[in-house]
């Protein structure tokens, strides 16, 4: 991954830790589904979840994660 999406994903996660996401939206509004889903791939599942759950185009995102992150992902499903 590039050092863009890792400034990414650290980015992405204070934003949700701090419940900013407004901001962790607009920063991944540019980002095509598929680059997306690995920058979440780079967070804790708990975090990456409270972001999917909140984008437009979670379905599509979801489709691009590997199996074994779908299942970590789906287990923060509450």
């Amino acid at each position: 991954m590039s050092n863009t999406y890792n400034n990414l994903a650290l980015i992405l996660s204070d934003a949700i830790q701090n419940n900013q996401f407004d901001e962790a939206l607009a920063a991944v509004k540019s980002l095509r589904p598929v680059d997306l889903a690995d920058v979440l791939e780079e967070l804790e599942p708990s975090l990456g979840w409270r972001l999917l759950e909140r984008l437009p185009d979670r379905a599509e995102v979801f489709t691009y994660f590997e199996p074994e992150q779908q299942v970590r992902l789906a287990r923060e499903f509450p």
